[in-house]
C-alpha cells in the first residue's frame, strides 16, 4: 500500500512518526520485563517499518 498523493505521503508518514515514537516511548515507560511487553514492542517496530516503506515507497 503506498499513497501517489502528497496529502497521502504526508498521513503515512505521519503515521509512521506516531509508531517510531510509540517504540521509543515504550522503552522509557515501560520498563517491565515480560513476554507480553517484548511482543507490543515487535507489533509496533513491525508497524513502523510498515508505515515508513508506504510513505517512501515509489510514486
Amino acid at each position: 500500500m503506498h499513497s501517489r498523493l502528497p496529502l497521502g505521503r504526508a498521513v503515512l508518514g505521519g503515521m509512521a512518526a506516531f509508531w517510531w515514537l510509540r517504540l521509543g516511548l515504550q522503552f522509557v515507560w515501560l520498563r517491565v520485563h515480560h513476554p507480553l511487553v517484548h511482543g507490543l514492542s515487535v507489533a509496533f517496530a513491525v508497524g513502523a517499518v510498515m508505515f515508513t516503506v508506504a510513505a517512501l515507497g515509489r510514486p
